[in-house]
């Protein structure tokens, strides 16, 4: 067994952008097979919401979400982010995947570690939902902070 390690490079944050607090979302409904099936879609519904969630969702299954934003890191380090989600999600920080929870599954959490510059950098979060229950849950961990839900005052558009 070989492994290689390397040294963490801290992305660098966006520089000189004009936000406002909320994330912009697309809302779909139909049968997914895959969070790529949102790339293909004209969405049912857009607008801004303060955090990731699912509740508004007007049909019980089969619909999916695509959020786009921005997360404000308060310090370079390096930061965990988890994703728990029933069925499928995916997460890109600076448009790089990060995690992959695939599949129609049950609740099920992963996480991802990236180095991050202070500041803002874009987040983009897909979802689908099938069937049985609804799960999505969007955390992270710094440093000189615990894990924990990513809350409206560090999401921005």
């Amino acid at each position: 067994v070989e492994y290689e390690i390397k040294k963490a490079e801290l992305k660098e944050s966006v520089k000189n952008v004009n936000v406002k607090q909320g994330l912009h979302f697309d809302y779909f409904e139909r049968f997914f097979v895959s969070t790529e099936d949102i790339d293909y879609l004209t969405p049912k519904e857009s607008g801004i919401m303060d955090i990731f969630t699912i509740k508004n969702a007007k049909i019980e299954n089969y619909f999916g979400y695509q959020y786009k934003g921005y997360v404000n890191v308060p310090k370079d380090g390096i930061y965990t982010f988890y994703l728990e989600s029933n069925d499928g999600s995916r997460l890109f920080i600076d448009d790089k995947e990060l995690i992959e929870n695939e599949a129609n599954h049950g609740a099920i959490e992963e996480s991802g570690t990236i180095g991050l510059k202070t500041g803002l950098h874009h987040i983009k979060v897909k979802y689908f939902q099938c069937g049985g229950g609804k799960t999505l849950k969007v955390s992270m961990e710094g440093p000189e902070f615990p894990k924990q839900e990513i809350s409206k005052t560090k999401l921005y558009h």
